[in-house]
Parts: C-alpha cells; sequence; structure tokens
C-alpha cells in the first residue's frame, strides 16, 4: 500500500508511482499509474511504471523514480492499468530503433 511504502521509505519504480499516485489523489488532483518501457542507463528498454496526473486539460506523465516532469521520449506507455501485465508478452518480440536524437 502507499502507506507501507511512506513508512518504509523504500520501493521501486512501482512503490514510486503507487506512492504519488496517492498523495496526488489525496490532494484532489486525478491520478493513475501508468506502465510500459523506459530506456535505462544500461543502454537497454526495460519494463517501468511511472504515473500521471490530469490538469484539468490533458493527462500529463510524471517520472518519480527519476525526476522528471513531464517523462521524456524514453517512455514508451503501454497500459494505463498496473494490473493489465497482457502487453509483457508482446515486449519479446517488440523491436525499437532510434532512429533520430535531438537536444534543446
Amino acid at each position: 500500500t502507499a502507506h507501507d511504502v511512506l513508512h518504509n521509505r523504500a520501493g521501486d519504480c512501482t512503490e514510486h508511482a503507487l506512492l504519488l499516485v496517492a498523495l496526488l489523489r489525496a490532494a484532489g488532483i486525478p491520478a493513475r499509474e501508468v506502465g510500459g518501457l523506459a530506456y535505462a542507463q544500461d543502454g537497454g528498454f526495460a519494463w517501468h511504471a511511472w504515473a500521471e496526473f490530469h490538469d484539468q486539460n490533458h493527462w500529463v506523465s510524471v517520472d518519480p523514480t527519476w525526476n522528471e516532469l513531464p517523462v521524456d521520449g524514453t517512455h514508451i506507455k503501454l497500459n494505463n492499468d498496473p494490473r493489465d501485465l497482457t502487453w509483457i508478452n508482446l515486449v519479446g518480440r517488440l523491436k525499437l530503433k532510434v532512429v533520430d536524437v535531438d537536444y534543446f
């Protein structure tokens, strides 16, 4: 639970996203946990969880684990429901290629 994450002060991306969603909702801000793939520092894509909140116009992705608001292009959202893991079967067959990088 979010209370356990706060009490233990530890967790991975799923716990960070869970806690942020709970805090946002407690503040009256619509929020949800999302999951997908993110490009990790080791040079590959890995499963990752982050959060989204609604700013009264659209959903904004935020990654509390990597301190990103909004998330950058390394995040590929594959679901809006952390309980739905059916997309994981696709990951082994998924091929991604970075074709261009632009720095602002």
